[in-house]
């Protein structure tokens, strides 16, 4: 018989927080082989920086906090490209995205 995964019914406001809660929950040698896939980048950020609180609560950070800016395609077509109202200040073709990282150790 397949085993069946348990199914979990959680309001779309909760996603990131629960995700990033089940990942902390797992155990530590789990974790680094245990991906987090988010659908958006907005919901992405919220489960780093959910990962990254619970990590800090566990004294897991240490050494200095970076900060990265990375750039996220806005993925325009070569119309929209063209249309200045797609632009916004500081956007090229890819918009910046400062990201924070500090290492585990």
């Amino acid at each position: 018989m397949a085993r069946s995964s348990p199914t979990l019914e959680i309001d779309s406001g909760e996603l990131g927080r629960k995700a990033a809660q089940l990942w902390l929950d797992l155990d530590p040698d789990l974790q680094p082989g245990t991906a987090i896939l988010a659908p958006t980048h907005e919901m992405r950020a919220e489960i780093n920086a959910a990962v990254r609180h619970g990590l800090e609560d566990e004294g897991m950070l240490h050494g200095p906090e970076l900060e990265i800016e990375r750039y996220v395609n806005l993925h325009l077509t070569r119309s929209q490209k063209g249309d200045i109202t797609n632009y916004r200040e500081g956007h090229g073709q890819n918009s910046p995205s400062p990201q924070r990282q500090a290492w585990p150790g």
